[in-house]
C-alpha cells in the first residue's frame, strides 16, 4: 500500500473501513455484554413529551449507512489509520459509561404492522445492549462529519445534516433519551480534537 499521500485503491479502503467498523462494534458489544443489568433512568418529562414515531426509523437507519462514508472522507493509508484511531478513541471513551451506566430503555410496545415498525423490532432484536449514554449513533455520525469537514465543506455539511437527522430520529423512535445526544457529541468532539487537533 502506498505510504505517502497517494489515494488507496477502493478495495484497500473497503478493507480498512471494515477494520474500523468491526473494531468499534467489538468495543460496543463487548461493553454491552459485560455491563450490569440496566439500572440508570435518564427519562425526563421532556423525553416523555416527545412523541413516539416508528416512521422515524428511516432517519435512524442513516446510522447504518453513513459508515460507508469512511471510504471517501479519508482516502490515503495514513488518513484512514488516523480515522481508525479517532473512532477507536471515541468508543473507548464511551465504553466505561456503557459498563457502569446501562440505561433502562423506553421501548414502547410495537405491533410490527408497518414496515417502519418491523424495522424498529429488527433493530431492537439486533442490539439488545443498553448502551444508550452516550449515544454513539450520534457520536459516530458527528465524528465523521468533523473529519469530513477537513476534506471539504460539502462532506462536512452533508454528514452534519445526517448526524442531525439521526439525533432527532433516535428520540422519536425512543432508542435514546435527550441526555444521550449531547454526550455523544462531546465524545465525538474530544476524540476528534485528540486525534486531529484543530479543524482545518
Amino acid at each position: 500500500m502506498p505510504a505517502d499521500g497517494t489515494p488507496l485503491p477502493l478495495l484497500e479502503r473497503v478493507k480498512l473501513s471494515a477494520v474500523v467498523y468491526a473494531s468499534c462494534m467489538s468495543i460496543y458489544f463487548a461493553a454491552g455484554i459485560a455491563a450490569r443489568a440496566p439500572h440508570v433512568v435518564l427519562a425526563t418529562r421532556l423525553d416523555h413529551a416527545i412523541p413516539f414515531r416508528p416512521q422515524a426509523m428511516f432517519g435512524y437507519g442513516l446510522a447504518y449507512v453513513i459508515p460507508a462514508s469512511l471510504l471517501w472522507v479519508e482516502v490515503t493509508e495514513e488518513g484512514m489509520r488516523r480515522l481508525l484511531r479517532a473512532v477507536l478513541l471515541a468508543y473507548a471513551m464511551a465504553a466505561p459509561f456503557f459498563l457502569l451506566m446501562p440505561v433502562v430503555a423506553a421501548d414502547p410496545p410495537v405491533e410490527g404492522a408497518s414496515f417502519s415498525e418491523r424495522l424498529l423490532l429488527w433493530n431492537r432484536a439486533a442490539d439488545t445492549t443498553k448502551n444508550a449514554f452516550p449515544s454513539m449513533h450520534v457520536g459516530l455520525a458527528v465524528l465523521l462529519a468533523l473529519i469530513g469537514w477537513r476534506r471539504s465543506r460539502a462532506w462536512g455539511l452533508g454528514l452534519g445534516a445526517c448526524a442531525a437527522v439521526i439525533a432527532v430520529s433516535t428520540l422519536l423512535v425512543k432508542q435514546h433519551f435527550l441526555a444521550d445526544i449531547p454526550a455523544g457529541v462531546v465524545v465525538a468532539y474530544l476524540a476528534f480534537r485528540a486525534t486531529y487537533g484543530e479543524a482545518t
